[in-house]
């Protein structure tokens, strides 16, 4: 089978109109993966069932990112057909992470000072949202949201109710 241009296919002998192929097989579109990790591509494209290949020398240091693709974005091929795809290196650029969950660690009975150093040695923020108690005296944290022991988002805000001393 040779593609001659023009929407038609030398096949078996015969001359066919490109749509008369392709109306025995499932068509795809291709995604748009430029400017994306080699990575994300690669699972972009597999997901919308084609093969595809890295063309090209991607040598040295930095974060593979997509600068080509062929056959373009939003083209229809047949359902596995190979896209060819080519990287560069882009210095400095690191690769897109995962976000990292952290448990809520247990800071209810300390003094305010100590739980907001304590929460941002863990990577998370924290909040005040109320005070219950006289105005004077040191404060110490009532109660937390989210709880001890909690999976949370890197970063996260706890938010901290704080009270009196007890006496």
């Amino acid at each position: 089978m040779r593609i001659l241009g023009a929407g038609v296919i030398a096949a078996f002998g015969l001359l066919l109109p490109i749509d008369a192929v392709h109306a025995h097989r499932e068509v795809v579109t291709v995604p748009d993966v430029l400017n994306l990790s080699v990575r994300q591509a690669r699972d972009r494209i597999a997901r919308a069932g084609l093969a595809v290949r890295l063309v090209g020398d991607a040598k040295g240091r930095g974060h593979l990112v997509v600068t080509g693709q062929h056959p373009a974005a939003g083209r229809k091929v047949a359902r596995n057909a190979l896209v060819r795809i080519t990287a560069r290196r882009i210095k400095g650029a690191t690769p897109p992470r995962k976000r990292q969950y952290i448990r809520c660690p247990n800071v209810v009975g300390l003094r305010a000072h100590e739980a907001r150093n304590r929460l941002e040695r863990a990577g998370l923020g924290w909040t005040f949202v109320s005070w219950n108690g006289s105005a004077r005296g040191p404060r110490y944290v009532a109660s937390q949201s989210p709880s001890a022991g909690t999976s949370v988002r890197k970063g996260a805000r706890v938010r901290l109710t704080l009270r009196a001393p007890k006496r």
